[in-house]
């Protein structure tokens, strides 16, 4: 058995485990780089979810950037976005509108995009449409 310490324990690991995975979701959401302060900043959380939690928050981050830099406000936002066990807790109609538009209207790339699966995403539309009016008839 191989003992793995958390990635609180390893804070050295973080920015380098970040780039890879921003590289990884650059197909979704096009070429990503993180500024210093977003590097700074992914250390100074304690990732109770560990790497996949990680995982989790630079996509949404690199989602919810409209340019090239994911900076510390894109980190802090995805984190407060995320829960403990790095799941997504809430993403919001404006931030599927956005994906989707990015992705002209795939689920599946805008999904990947915004770090949820893809049954979730499809679920949150259906939801935020409202039901047609009922005329009466």
């Amino acid at each position: 058995m191989i003992l793995v310490p958390p990635l609180r324990e390893r804070p050295a690991d973080i920015a380098v485990l970040a780039r890879h995975f921003l590289a990884e979701v650059t197909s979704a959401v096009g070429p990503k780089l993180l500024t210093p302060d977003a590097e700074a900043c992914l250390e100074l959380h304690s990732w109770p979810g560990n790497a996949r939690e990680l995982r989790n928050v630079v996509c949404a981050a690199a989602a919810s950037c409209a340019g090239m830099h994911v900076d510390a406000e894109h980190v802090r936002a995805a984190v407060a976005l995320l829960s403990a066990d790095g799941a997504p807790d809430v993403v919001d109609a404006a931030q599927i509108d956005a994906a989707l538009e990015r992705h002209g209207g795939n689920v599946t790339q805008a999904a990947r995009a915004l770090g949820v699966p893809r049954s979730t995403l499809r679920d949150r539309i259906r939801r935020s449409t409202p039901p047609p009016a009922d005329d009466g008839t």
